[in-house]
């Protein structure tokens, strides 16, 4: 019974299905702005895999998808906005994406 209970967490990590959601969200990054307001720091990307690009803003560290497009201009769209949004509460935002050094 001992045995049995020392693989049980082995199993039941066997038993969930691979995902590999993770893996592909690693893109190609189109668009990166950072936005600062006194020491905080936000962050906006477009990043495409294929011909699906995702809008990410990170905040207090955590990445949030704001929107998805099947082109990098919806994607720039929607950057732009929520660029537009942090500007007008005093954030201070700068297109880093020819300055960006982003590893594959």
């Amino acid at each position: 019974m001992t045995k049995f209970l020392l693989l049980l967490p082995t199993l039941l990590l066997l038993s969930v299905p691979y995902s590999h959601a993770e893996e592909e969200k690693d893109g190609e990054v189109k668009q990166y702005v950072i936005c600062r307001n006194q020491k905080v720091v936000r962050t906006i990307r477009v990043e495409c895999v294929g011909s699906e690009c995702d809008t990410i803003y990170t905040k207090d560290g955590a990445d949030k998808i704001e929107g998805s497009n099947n082109n990098v201009m919806g994607g720039q769209k929607i950057l732009g906005n929520i660029q537009a949004n942090l500007e007008k509460a005093a954030w201070k935002c700068n297109d880093v994406t020819a300055n960006a050094k982003i590893a594959d």
